[in-house]
């Protein structure tokens, strides 16, 4: 559906982190999904990416603590807002990260065309 579509290529790009959630959001750049690979764990009352970042950077502890290697070096390797901007949404299907009617199109028909393989 045309929703789906959406919820796929909407991400977040993470400029002070506090409005998206580390778990159910899609702002991981490197992983296909855009999200991390592991569930929150038991006890872990961390919610939303800011209270990963500390002094400008990502609290390398804190990821050390409660993320696996390959969702800690991912977050690692992301760059941080040097201005605390708002967190804002883009489109992860454009290299401008703005959605048009042309990408959102050629992401249906790539879709579409992977789904016939099948």
């Amino acid at each position: 559906s045309a929703w789906n579509l959406i919820q796929k290529g909407l991400w977040k790009r993470v400029g002070d982190g506090e409005q998206v959630n580390i778990w159910k959001d899609r702002w991981v750049l490197g992983s296909k999904s855009g999200k991390v690979s592991m569930i929150c764990p038991p006890n872990c009352h961390l919610q939303t990416v800011d209270q990963l970042i500390q002094e400008g950077g990502w609290n390398k502890e804190i990821l050390q603590q409660v993320f696996n290697q390959k969702d800690r070096e991912q977050i690692a390797n992301m760059p941080l807002s040097l201005f605390k901007r708002q967190d804002r949404f883009f489109w992860s299907f454009s290299k401008s990260g703005i959605y048009t009617a042309k990408t959102g199109y050629a992401n249906v028909v790539q879709a579409s065309s992977r789904d016939e393989r099948r």
